[in-house]
């Protein structure tokens, strides 16, 4: 239930204002934050990816992010979230507690139920612990009113396939194509123009589409790719799997997908550990990936 707004607004002044006078600031997760608690998922979203682009070894931000998307019911990328921020911040009671919650909304139960055992002995007061007790026990009766119920814990592979919501377009198929993902990456902040180009030199897909300087990407990639293949199990290093290319105002990262490659022109300051990141929860969903 959304928070009442009082308190809430002017923690929002305060954080708009910081971030008015440094738009680096990591006060943007507080700002997120605060939205999510009014019940603006939508606007905490923005803000909490916007921020995490900049900061993304920040892992206050991916915990708010965690915290974001598991009140949209995203619990694959709620859980994706909260390992990013487990990785950068530690193992802390606060990713107890949530890592919890995740497994029993999103319908683990058996894992949910052993982690809160765990939670118990350690802190039997905490309110949290009653909260998710009453989460679990309320689990458990929707299930005994489903005859065919099921602890996810006990899903098939097809069923995590049909559940992937890997990337910010909240993206439920089982398949995606290589102009979803491309469209996808090319909506990014920092990301100028993304090409898919087969071993053939066909394009595959372009974002955006009309862009003037297609020409120019196709002669890059075509000479960073062969030029690589060329040369690299020459000197015994195997198949080129990624390149990145800095020039003094832009960068060009090239990928080799499985079945063709990747090229993302980008700004100087992109964030590539976020970019990596988005493909890689893309690239085992794309279809007819290796043929």
């Amino acid at each position: 239930m959304p928070a009442p707004d009082t308190d809430l607004n002017d923690r929002i002044e305060k954080c708009l204002a910081i971030l008015k006078k440094d738009p680096d600031s990591q006060i943007f997760a507080s700002l997120a934050e605060c939205y999510r608690k009014k019940g603006d998922l939508d606007k905490a979203y923005e803000i909490g990816l916007n921020g995490i682009q900049r900061h993304f070894e920040y892992g206050t931000g991916h915990l708010v992010m965690a915290k974001i998307n598991l009140d949209k019911k995203d619990y694959r990328l709620a859980q994706e979230e909260l390992n990013l921020a487990e990785r950068y911040m530690g193992r802390t009671r606060s990713i107890d507690y949530l890592q919890c919650e995740i497994l029993l909304r999103g319908g683990e139960l058996k894992k949910g139920e052993i982690l809160l055992s765990q939670l118990k002995i350690t802190e039997p007061q905490n309110p949290a612990i009653r909260f998710l007790t009453g989460l679990l026990n309320k689990a458990r009766e929707q299930n005994k009113k489903r005859p065919h119920a099921f602890d996810s814990t006990d899903d098939s592979e097809e069923n995590e396939v049909n559940g992937y919501a890997g990337d910010a377009d909240n993206l439920k198929d089982e398949k995606i194509s290589v102009e979803f993902m491309v469209k996808t990456i090319g909506s990014y902040q920092g990301v100028n123009y993304v090409l898919a180009l087969d071993y053939d030199n066909n394009v595959l897909s372009a974002y955006p589409p009309a862009e003037e300087c297609m020409d120019d990407h196709l002669h890059f990639c075509r000479i960073i790719s062969q030029g690589l293949n060329h040369c690299l199990p020459s000197v015994g290093f195997g198949k080129m799997g990624s390149c990145l290319v800095e020039t003094d105002k832009r960068k060009y990262f090239l990928k080799d997908a499985g079945s063709f490659y990747l090229l993302l022109d980008t700004d100087d300051n992109s964030n590539f550990g976020f970019l990596s990141m988005k493909l890689a929860e893309m690239l085992p969903y794309l279809e007819n990936k290796g043929q």
